[in-house]
């Protein structure tokens, strides 16, 4: 009974054995696609935006000099934040918490005797400055637009002071590359 169904399918593919229906030579005989084989017009690749290009025109000072100017934004966002004061952090904090119901709203609550409160609010000021730092953090990554422009205005003049007093910095020209290669070859001779 099975061996008739199996021996031609309605596609007009005829078949020695149910198993080949299973092998892939099966799929190719029947003329499916079942993956998307479209060619796609090759298009140029876009050229590098931001810290990407600056990188790829002046090498790894480039980011070197980002990296320098975050480590300076980042603590000045913290003492910034730190500078609002700790009631005023404490206060957002416990909002945000319960906004997110972390934290319920405490009602009428009892003290025990073992615990001071010293140990309360020790833990509330390493919390305050956990959330501090987080919010530093915060106001330091969305001024990229800030700190990318100027590391792109400095970039260029940085790698010039630095390749005039002989650090081999930034990309060099072809003709830069062979003038080092000629004095190298002939302080090696």
């Amino acid at each position: 009974m099975f061996k008739n169904i199996f021996n031609k399918l309605p596609l007009g593919v005829p078949l020695k054995s149910p198993s080949q229906i299973h092998s892939r030579t099966f799929f190719r005989n029947l003329g499916l696609r079942f993956q998307s084989t479209t060619i796609k017009h090759a298009q140029p690749p876009k050229p590098p935006t931001g810290i990407k290009k600056l990188i790829h025109q002046y090498g790894y000072s480039a980011l070197g000099i980002y990296l320098g100017l975050s480590l300076i934004d980042l603590p000045i966002c913290f003492l910034v934040v730190h500078s609002a004061g700790e009631d005023v952090i404490r206060e957002y904090q416990d909002k945000f918490m319960k906004f997110i119901g972390y934290k319920k709203e405490i009602e009428n609550v009892n003290i025990d005797a073992s615990t001071t409160k010293s140990d309360t609010e020790t833990e509330e000021k390493s919390s305050t400055l956990v959330t501090e730092f987080a919010l530093a953090y915060a106001i330091h990554k969305s001024l990229i637009f800030i700190r990318l422009p100027i590391t792109a205005a400095i970039t260029p003049a940085v790698v010039k002071y630095l390749q005039s007093k002989g650090f081999k910095v930034g990309k060099l020209a072809a003709s830069q590359v062979a003038e080092v290669v000629k004095k190298t070859a002939s302080k090696k001779l």
